[in-house]
């Protein structure tokens, strides 16, 4: 049966999960997730609503305020459309012309009673309400519909970037100038038998926020049969920009037709064969469950052997201090000449990058106000526990132990792919180190650090309570049983979460103080988000109190009390929703 959703933009994650129940009764839902910047959304909203057997509402509180909701329900009733009100949010009611029909309640987990009653309601639903009873809404609706694409994601890397020096670097842009009509150059490689093969390709495609010059797009490697990508130098895995300027200047003198390009992806779209797992989680959750549980294998496969009775013995460690281990984890690496972390050029863009937002070393404490509630939290801030060694000076045991291994680096939900085509469905692209001594813990952090945003949202208008309630409580515990009801926040993130989580606690079972490293890889992944000024401002709040809830837990666990006299408490104001 032809189905129309009609939903508010923040709600996208819970109607996604009624997306996937109808699709397996075997309904044909229909949400506006395909509609671009540029198309007539209208039009092609009112085509689909003409389509619909059916029209299903998904009442919360985002969606009774939304003008376009108004506008698709108030449209679907004038055609004559049999109407289903779903509520996804108990705290909401539905509009008061739809107060006489019966609604379905989903506003907590989507049990089976609830799932048959909304099978029930579709096999017997009919028209029940008088068009001429609506009251008038405007008629070009104020805003966008729930599920526009707009134009945030970005191709990675920038051509302004490239060249060893600022001589070399004018050259390359002289050369690429005459360019400035294309607006993507995608590079390829092939890597057979150790031998590298590179090609480029220019695309002349449209990319958001395009400036004078190309943009390069993605570097994708084909392996040779047999080999695995995880055996090779971490060259061949990161998109190295200045290495292959040479090729791209190369690609000026190429006959076009004769390059092949392996693939051209952009963040957070499909395609063809290969979608993230952000696409993933706002579109196809079971998907994104089981990528989640492939990548945790993969991570951990890098660094432990196959079986149980190896893990110990595959494992290395390592002892440092907590603040040392804190730089160490955001270097990545260490410089073997001087054996000093090279933090120095970015201990600097720490400071710099989290001012905008309120935070300082200078402050032991930050304090988070904006809440709907009108509460406020105070966390310890992890900038100052990064500069301020003087702060871990109460701590009795000064080492911790912590495994050491090959990590990713910028596990992101837009680095994480999945392959329809391969019998191994998870592929990670973009890595930013492959060195054999890091703190394994860092990518599983960043990673649930990047489901929680793409799946709750702090962007959209979300409870700020319950996502501060959500932040506490994973902070607190590795292993997560079940997730109590901390309202929407909380709805399906335990299904996300849990393979990180069971590869986490496997690993910190072998030794009692990884827990406290896992607390600092939490800290290191909410920082280094936190100082990206292109992620969204809420994004980037979410992450300090991310980082901080975790560093108030660890500061527990080593007895060291998180306030002193002579440092005073910094103020991070959430936006105004």
């Amino acid at each position: 049966m032809r189905l129309f959703i009609s939903y508010a933009r923040s709600d996208k994650f819970l109607v996604n999960q009624i997306v996937e129940i109808l699709r397996d009764a075997g309904h044909d839902p229909w949400i506006d997730s395909e509609i671009l910047p540029g198309q007539d959304w209208q039009s092609r909203l009112l085509e689909e609503i003409k389509k619909c057997e059916i029209f299903l509402y998904a009442v919360s509180k985002r969606s009774n305020s939304s003008e376009w909701c108004q506008w698709e329900t108030f449209t679907a009733i004038k055609l004559g459309k049999p109407l289903i009100p779903v509520l996804i949010d108990k705290s909401a009611d539905p509009p008061e012309y739809l107060s006489r029909i019966h609604y379905v309640d989903f506003s907590g987990e989507a049990t089976g009673k609830a799932v048959a009653i909304l099978l029930r309601a579709l096999a017997t639903a009919k028209v029940e309400i008088d068009p001429e009873q609506l009251t008038q809404i405007p008629d070009v609706p104020r805003g966008m519909p729930s599920h526009v694409k707009t134009n945030k994601c970005e191709i990675t890397g920038r051509i302004e970037l490239l060249g060893k020096d600022e001589r070399e670097r004018q050259e390359n842009l002289a050369i690429l100038e005459q360019f400035s009509e294309v607006k993507a150059i995608a590079i390829t490689e092939k890597v057979t038998n150790g031998r590298s093969q590179s090609k480029v390709f220019i695309v002349n495609a449209t990319v958001p926020k395009v400036g004078a010059y190309p943009r390069v797009c993605f570097l994708k490697i084909h392996h040779a049969r047999g080999d695995t990508p995880f055996q090779r130098h971490k060259d061949a895995y990161r998109t190295n920009l200045r290495k292959h300027m040479p090729e791209i200047i190369a690609a000026t003198q190429w006959d076009q037709p004769s390059s092949k390009i392996a693939l051209l992806y952009y963040p957070g779209e499909t395609n063809g064969d290969f979608v993230s797992l952000e696409h993933l989680i706002h579109n196809r959750t079971k998907q994104a469950e089981q990528l989640i549980d492939e990548t945790c294998k993969a991570l951990t496969n890098w660094n432990i052997g196959e079986t149980e009775d190896e893990i110990e013995d595959s494992f290395s460690y390592e002892i440092l201090a907590p603040t040392e281990l804190l730089k160490y984890t955001l270097a990545h690496s260490k410089d073997p000449e001087v054996s000093q972390y090279r933090l120095e050029d970015d201990e600097g863009s720490y400071r710099a990058r989290l001012g905008d937002i309120g935070v300082t070393d200078q402050c032991q404490l930050i304090t988070f106000k904006g809440s709907p509630s009108g509460s406020q939290k105070q966390l310890p801030n992890p900038l100052a526990y990064l500069y301020n060694r003087d702060l871990w000076r109460q701590q009795k045991d000064t080492s911790i132990t912590w495994p050491r291994g090959r990590i990713h680096g910028d596990l992101n939900v837009r680095n994480i792919l999945r392959n329809d085509q391969a019998e191994t469905k998870a592929e990670l692209i973009d890595f930013d180190t492959y060195d054999p001594a890091n703190l394994i813990f860092y990518d599983f952090a960043q990673m649930e650090l990047g489901i929680i945003l793409a799946a709750c949202t702090p962007t959209a208008i979300y409870n700020r309570t319950e996502l501060v309630h959500l932040s506490s409580y994973l902070a607190n515990r590795v292993e997560l049983d079940n997730i109590p009801d901390l309202g929407v926040a909380s709805v399906g993130i335990n299904i996300l979460l849990s393979p990180i989580r069971q590869t986490v606690s496997k690993i910190c079972s072998l030794h009692h103080k990884f827990k406290s490293a896992y607390l600092i890889a939490r800290v290191a992944s909410g920082l280094e988000l936190a100082r990206k000024r292109k992620a969204e401002l809420e994004e980037r709040i979410f992450a300090v109190l991310f980082a901080a809830d975790s560093l108030n837990v660890l500061l527990r666990q080593l007895a060291i009390e998180a306030y002193d006299p002579q440092y005073s408490s910094c103020t991070v104001n959430w936006p105004d929703q």
